[in-house]
């Protein structure tokens, strides 16, 4: 695959959207160009002898990468693509709508403006708006909460664009820095917090896949955390674990012993011809049986 744009752009993230939601066009060359026309930015998207533009408001100031966005929002289009949630991936679409929100856009132009970039259908945009106002209503905006990253996964789903690693991949070598690093980051935030009186509600160990942490290194990470933030406010502390194939029960108990009190077991599917296609190992037998134990 070759990209060639008029601007630059990260092109490991469009990779990972074409790979993600146009796979059968990876290794298919990309041209991007942008021009602007008054207070207009126009974005020309090529891909496979197709074309297509997209023109938005020139919101650059505001909105970080829009070229990059209105090029991925062209791809689509060019494909004829027609997606609920658009070109919305590997995002969090509330925090984003959010966002506009407070920068001061109206419901409706913030509407128009994930339509028009982002091609998300109405229905889509009306059920994040609803979303928003629940989450106002039910939020302590007095309060923080907490996430912690582990990027580190047995396999690499096909369908994932986050920010995970094979570890068994090269990458994967620097797992036990990762670690040492983690456990040295949460201690200078546990002095931040303390400095600025932060008050958590929730902590969430999320990922990757969290689980793959060694036993050993479960216990350093929730001890860490234990000795540094201030629990005393907290009413729910989570720990991801959708991956069976990297949990363990002593891994469980461990869990349990420093408070986790939900833990997110998540196989996608029960169908599992359809975890194989998606290089995601999976035994129920020992899915139900970690089921149990939780």
């Amino acid at each position: 695959m070759s990209i060639v744009t008029n601007f630059p752009l990260s092109e490991k993230s469009l990779e990972e959207f074409v790979r993600i939601m146009l796979p059968k066009e990876v290794g298919k060359d990309i041209k991007g160009e942008v021009s602007y026309k008054e207070n207009k930015i126009i974005v020309k998207a090529e891909i496979d002898g197709k074309e297509a533009i997209m023109e938005e408001e020139n919101l650059e100031h505001i909105i970080e990468d829009q070229n990059l966005i209105m090029l991925k929002g062209g791809l689509l289009k060019a494909l004829n693509k027609n997606y609920p949630w658009g070109s919305l991936i590997g995002v969090r679409p509330t925090k984003m709508t959010r966002r506009l929100m407070q920068m001061g856009f109206s419901k409706e132009r913030v509407r128009n403006l994930l339509n028009n970039m982002y091609l998300a259908n109405f229905d889509k945009i009306d059920l994040l708006m609803r979303v928003i106002e629940t989450e106002e209503k039910l939020l302590n905006k007095d309060a923080m909460n907490m996430y912690i990253g582990i990027p580190f996964c047995p396999s690499k789903c096909r369908y994932c664009s986050f920010a995970s690693y094979e570890i068994n991949s090269s990458l994967g070598r620097f797992y036990p820095k990762f670690v040492e690093t983690l456990l040295e980051e949460i201690e200078l935030v546990g002095e931040l917090s303390k400095n600025k009186g932060y008050k958590y509600e929730s902590l969430y160990i999320g990922g990757g896949t969290p689980s793959i942490l060694t036993e050993e290194d479960t216990e350093k990470v929730l001890k860490a955390v234990h000795k540094n933030i201030d629990l005393s406010n907290l009413k729910e502390f989570t720990f991801e674990a959708g991956r069976e194939d990297a949990i363990t029960k002593r891994k469980l108990e461990i869990l349990k012993e420093y408070g986790v009190d939900r833990v997110s077991l998540n196989p996608q599917t029960f169908k599992e011809q359809t975890l194989k296609d998606l290089n995601r190992t999976f035994n129920r037998e020992h899915f139900d049986e970690v089921y149990r134990d939780i």
